[in-house]
């Protein structure tokens, strides 16, 4: 998904510098005029100039804003809570539910106790989410072998006919969102809206806390029109909420997709799921990946063993 965003950014006029790394904001004169950068495969770093910044980092927002002196200005922590969920065998076949944990939630739909889902997949089961206050690096941010049997045993307790082990877990998958902290809770404390702040002391730089990719693209609009507003340039309409991303394009179904690439030949070398990995993981964009040496499948993510280890 994010690298469908990415190629329709580009289609769309925008220039992309993969491998580049941000390393500092510069301020002139309370006011952005850009960011020190640095080509992380050749080394090589310069000055990219501009009237304003948008800084969309993730979880490492503040380790841009706190790098330097130059925008050590515009520091205001944002907190921090680790997200997991847990991709086991499947429960159900084509049923999602949710069942309440006997564990204290501060959730607007169950404010007594938190709410987990079990959601089918490609024939296994996403269960989640998990939320605890993260207080570390971002890039030191991990999920052990613990937390996940940990979180069997409260999914089982709320649902007992589950009878989960770490034997059914396939994988996990995990990452950091923005917290809530202000009650001192150190779980179920995820952010609930989006935030996109601007700074007094460096006119023109936006940082933009996103918290879910439903809302990725609305946020999106957002952040343009408030750079839009600050350059005195006309706002854009909502041009991106009837667009398709490029494997959506031309999409006519899974099912027919998936035959259309059968009968190409393109992939007959491969396994038997392969037409079906490639319409699912791909769309209509499948033909530019279809002659890659391998193709990823559920077997690459990190085994429990791994995470354990």
């Amino acid at each position: 998904l994010v690298l469908e965003c990415h190629k329709s950014a580009v289609d769309n006029g925008a220039s992309a510098a993969n491998y580049t790394e941000a390393t500092n904001i510069l301020v002139k004169n309370n006011r952005v005029v850009g960011v020190e950068a640095k080509d992380v495969l050749s080394g090589d770093r310069y000055a990219i100039r501009a009237r304003a910044v948008v800084n969309a980092c993730g979880p490492w927002i503040d380790t841009l804003l706190s790098r330097g002196t130059k925008s050590g200005s515009c520091r205001k922590r944002i907190p921090l809570t680790k997200s997991m969920n847990v991709v086991v065998s499947p429960l159900t076949k084509d049923s999602a539910f949710a069942v309440t944990s006997q564990r204290r939630s501060d959730s607007v739909v169950d404010s007594s106790r938190r709410m987990f889902f079990a959601t089918p997949w490609r024939g296994v089961s996403i269960l989640g989410t998990t939320h605890e206050h993260f207080d570390g690096d971002p890039d030191e941010c991990k999920v052990s072998g613990r937390e996940i049997e940990g979180f069997l045993h409260e999914f089982n307790a709320a649902y007992p006919a589950a009878e989960l082990t770490p034997g059914d877990v396939r994988y996990a998958h995990w990452g950091l969102t923005p917290g809530n902290h202000a009650n001192g809770s150190k779980s179920d404390d995820s952010a609930r809206k989006s935030v996109i702040r601007s700074y007094n002391s460096a006119k023109g730089l936006f940082s933009v806390v996103g918290v879910k990719y439903t809302t990725g693209r609305l946020l999106g609009e957002q952040v343009v029109n408030a750079v839009a507003r600050y350059l005195g340039l006309t706002e854009r309409g909502p041009g991106t909420r009837e667009s398709m991303l490029p494997g959506a394009i031309d999409w006519g179904g899974e099912e027919q997709l998936t035959q259309s690439i059968r009968t190409s030949g393109l992939c007959k070398h491969r396994g038997s799921d392969a037409a079906g990995d490639l319409a699912i993981n791909y769309g209509t964009a499948w033909r530019q990946v279809a002659g890659a040496s391998r193709l990823p499948t559920m077997d690459d993510p990190p085994s429990l063993i791994e995470l354990m280890a």
